[in-house]
């Protein structure tokens, strides 16, 4: 059942049973139930787009309000993500609050903020295999990181190497049955790349062997 069906029904149970049979009166109200979802979904599109999490076409008046010069070319992530670190700014220069900063402009969400040696300096190190937004990223630090640190740019990439052990067995089944002909079957079961078992089956005519 559908929306507009379930819509429909509820409008029919508000009206006296005897308009039960009656065509006219049923289609009047099919249409008021498709009017009144229709009307619905498109409130429940507009509530979305009154957070910048979830917003689509609302985006162009989140970038207004805040005074972010538009990107037409841009995708909507970036362009939320330009939009959530403004709202981010205003927040006190925490380690917590400048990671949110960073993370709105990156894909995987992962990046840290190292004290190097030097004195007052600090480096935001990036997922190097995650999209990233280096234009908007630069802007948005140069303007909510505290004046008195220095900062560094560095994208780091984390691989896992896996090593493993190869195990093989097998077996071989002769059968002797009546058949006709000569039938020979071979399976091989790989179990996650890491055992392989192989069993040969081979089923001989009556007087081969």
């Amino acid at each position: 059942m559908t929306q507009v069906d379930y819509r429909h029904r509820e409008l029919v149970q508000m009206l006296p049973r005897f308009y039960d049979d009656s065509p006219e009166v049923d289609g009047l109200l099919y249409a008021d139930a498709v009017e009144i979802e229709r009307v619905r979904t498109e409130a429940l599109d507009l509530l979305t787009q009154l957070t910048a999490t979830t917003a689509t076409w609302g985006l162009s008046d989140w970038e207004r309000v805040l005074e972010l010069p538009p990107r037409p070319n841009s995708t909507a992530e970036i362009r939320r993500s330009r939009i959530l670190a403004k709202l981010r700014g205003a927040a006190p220069a925490t380690v917590a609050n400048m990671l949110a900063i960073i993370n709105t402009h990156t894909t995987s969400k992962d990046s840290r903020i190292i004290e190097l040696p030097e004195p007052g300096t600090v480096l935001f190190e990036i997922n190097a295999n995650s999209p990233f937004d280096l234009e908007g990223l630069a802007k948005d630090i140069a303007v909510y990181i505290p004046a008195h640190l220095a900062y560094k740019f560095a994208t780091a990439s984390h691989t896992s190497v896996y090593t493993g052990a190869l195990t093989s067995t097998g077996i071989s089944i002769n059968v002797y049955p009546y058949q006709t002909k000569l039938v020979t079957q071979q399976t091989q079961v790989s179990n996650g790349g890491a055992t392989i078992n192989s069993q040969i089956t081979t089923i001989y005519p009556k007087g081969v062997v």
